[in-house]
């Protein structure tokens, strides 16, 4: 949501996305948590008529695979409690989905968050602390477990032995290689034991190598423009042509990822220059990149 004076949608096109939503210039930057359900009840009010089923809240630094985030919704329904994502634990306190590797709300979830925010998330007699102004997702994760009863879900894959996640608060490169901060390890560890979940124990452990992602993956994390581009090119590449040589698809890869700092970003990695590592990220490229697993909304 961008900060000005009104809102919108366009008027001709109600229903037309792209759209900006204008945050009123009363909340300030600092107010995470005013401007979370600011956006909530607009859309809320502004799409109700679109018969809007699900809403997916994510970063403009994600990578989104679109057809996956509708294969995912095939076996959903808007009627029914939805906050899924991938989950973590706040310190055995609640668990909440990271926003960075991006969350989808239910029609139903959203309603009850509109309805219910003043009466089941706020406490007026204890504002939230400037830490929550500024991760206001936490509020809204530990109401939906405390106080609107809904679920959390493990949303890896279930169709391999091994489980795989769908949705990534790191790049493709850090989550093949295992690369992540400490942070996003730590929040995983002993999730089977938490009483708001029935995860098994294999969720403790974040997998990595070819392993580190379902052939329904739906975002990545941390991915800037040119990355983001290179990604959507190798997809289409694999998807039109999903016979091409491990060497095309190398040459290819080396041509279109970007090379430059400044372009991939802080938090992202360069291909890998070891040959072995090279083949892991594109059989994972491949695996992401089926036209079975492409699904319309």
């Amino acid at each position: 949501a961008t900060l000005q004076q009104q809102t919108l949608p366009n008027p001709k096109q109600p229903n037309k996305f792209p759209q900006v939503l204008l945050v009123p210039r009363n909340i300030t930057v600092e107010e995470g948590v005013p401007r979370l359900i600011h956006v909530f009840r607009v859309i809320r009010e502004q799409y109700s008529s679109a018969d809007l089923d699900f809403l997916f809240f994510v970063n403009d630094h994600t990578f989104v695979i679109p057809e996956h985030v509708c294969r995912y919704l095939l076996t959903k329904q808007p009627t029914e409690p939805l906050y899924a994502g991938h989950a973590m634990d706040e310190s055995g306190r609640f668990v909440f989905v990271s926003g960075a590797a991006g969350y989808i709300l239910s029609r139903d979830t959203l309603n009850k968050l509109v309805t219910r925010w003043e009466i089941d998330c706020l406490d007026p007699n204890h504002p939230p602390a400037k830490w929550i102004q500024s991760n206001p997702g936490l509020l809204s994760a530990k109401c939906m477990q405390d106080k609107l009863g809904v679920p959390h879900l493990d949303t890896r894959d279930e169709s391999q032995p091994t489980r795989q996640h769908r949705f990534h608060a790191f790049p493709l490169t850090r989550s093949i290689s295992g690369d992540v901060d400490k942070w996003y390890i730590d929040k995983h560890e002993g999730m089977h034991e938490l009483d708001s979940v029935s995860f098994d124990e294999s969720y403790n452990t974040l997998a990595k190598g070819e392993d580190c992602c379902s052939e329904e993956t739906i975002s990545f994390h941390y991915v800037e423009a040119k990355e983001a581009e290179a990604l959507f090119r190798t997809r289409k590449t694999l998807l039109q042509k999903p016979t091409i040589s491990d060497e095309e698809l190398k040459q290819y890869l080396v041509k279109t990822w970007p090379s430059d700092r400044k372009e991939i970003g802080h938090y992202s990695r360069f291909l890998p220059g070891d040959e072995a590592a090279l083949k892991t990220l594109m059989n994972v490229l491949r695996k992401i990149s089926k036209a079975s697993t492409a699904t319309t909304c």
